[in-house]
């Protein structure tokens, strides 16, 4: 039988938040690089907000729930997300789903790509 709802959502928080933090930080240095000024972090959360989080949260989702959730063989939302997640297949073998999820530079290499194919 196929779930409904999502009864994993504590585990996903627990790998996300982290993840989340780090992006912030990593938008805040990049910010920084290209103002050639201190960027605080209230200013680089409402930034990466307004311009990232969006696709940044569809992404992490996606890529948790298809290679690390332990239930989503039998999850409707996992199947959800299958196709965003087979798109990022390749690097997924390349660097491990541990490091993607973990917010080291393949997350970014990552989150890049999903940017540059959904805005053209």
């Amino acid at each position: 039988m196929t779930q409904n709802k999502c009864t994993e959502i504590p585990e996903l928080m627990q790998v996300q938040i982290p993840a989340l933090h780090q992006a912030i930080e990593r938008n805040r240095y990049y910010l920084g690089e290209l103002s050639k000024h201190y960027i605080n972090r209230s200013k680089a959360e409402t930034d990466f907000s307004e311009k990232h989080l969006q696709y940044w949260g569809e992404i992490f989702k996606a890529l948790f729930c298809t290679y690390k959730c332990h239930k989503k063989d039998k999850c409707k939302t996992s199947k959800r997300y299958h196709g965003i997640a087979k798109m990022f297949h390749s690097e997924v073998d390349e660097f491990g789903i541990d490091a993607i999820l973990e917010g080291g530079n393949e997350t970014e290499a990552i989150f890049t790509k999903f940017r540059d194919l959904t805005s053209t």
